[in-house]
């Protein structure tokens, strides 16, 4: 490894107060992502922080420094839980807003420890309900992320996690906010089915319809300019549909097309 252990370690607690030079950051950013031992150091090191509190300025910047590391790929799932550890793809967040169980009686207070470690992605985009799940999404100028919330017996818990690198937009048309499709399912709350989501907005004045076809299925959507909401459908476990889209003007005519030639890359492209 580049870096030594007791040189990093070192760092890590500038890193967290936001201290340490650029130059240092990267370097633990660097070395976590290589070294497991320094990863569950880190964690734990984590697990200290939360407790000083939802505005802790230590615990938000270790989540901000933790998240720079998850976003080397365009989606990762994460399963969040209170003793789930790094290795296992996953962030502990031992809560000061949570109860012990880490279950609350609403999704948004199930989403606050989130909010409050979320730094600058502090832009709300939309939210879209499933069964029993609610899913929100957030962006800076970075990336997006979708967190999912559900409703079980005990309460309300966040459970998972993705995130985007944020797509190209020239600022007219249609914009995806994440570059893939979300799928969600496969539980006990979903049963056999999956659900696929794709959050978008709208700055056309002539589109007023959105298609998409998936599974040998079409969705239908009316849209306007300005429009920003989750295109979803369902499709049993297991299966990956192929998926496309159109975006038609009042007269049906179709105005853009979904180009998914590269399934981690969704752009919609004018006719």
């Amino acid at each position: 490894m580049k870096y030594n252990c007791n040189m990093i370690r070192d760092l890590m607690p500038l890193c967290a107060d936001s201290e340490a030079a650029e130059e240092s950051e990267k370097a633990l950013i660097e070395h976590l992502a290589e070294c497991r031992e320094c990863s569950g150091y880190w964690e734990r090191m984590s697990v200290d922080l939360s407790f000083e509190g939802e505005s802790g300025s230590n615990a938000k910047n270790y989540t901000e420094i933790a998240k720079k590391l998850r976003v080397k790929k365009s989606f990762i799932s994460i399963a969040v839980g209170l003793s789930v550890g790094l290795a296992a793809g996953a962030i502990t967040f031992a809560a000061g807003s949570y109860t012990l169980d880490g279950y609350r009686s609403s999704p948004e207070k199930a989403l606050v420890r989130t909010q409050n470690n979320i730094g600058v992605l502090n832009e709300k985009i939309c939210e879209y309900e499933w069964n029993n799940v609610k899913f929100y999404f957030y962006k800076n100028r970075i990336y997006t992320a979708c967190y999912g919330v559900e409703k079980t017996w005990r309460g309300w818990r966040q459970n998972v996690t993705y995130l985007s690198d944020l797509p190209e937009y020239d600022g007219e048309g249609i914009v995806n906010h994440m570059r893939g499709t979300i799928n969600y399912g496969g539980d006990e709350i979903s049963g056999e089915t999956s659900i696929e989501m794709l959050p978008l907005s709208v700055y056309d004045d002539n589109v007023v319809k959105i298609t998409l076809i998936g599974g040998g299925k079409e969705y239908v959507t009316d849209v306007y300019s300005g429009f920003t909401g989750v295109l979803a459908f369902e499709h049993p476990n297991g299966e990956n549909p192929m998926l496309n889209g159109i975006a038609c003007d009042k007269d049906g005519n179709m105005l853009y097309r979904l180009d998914t030639s590269d399934e981690y890359d969704l752009k919609w492209v004018r006719k």
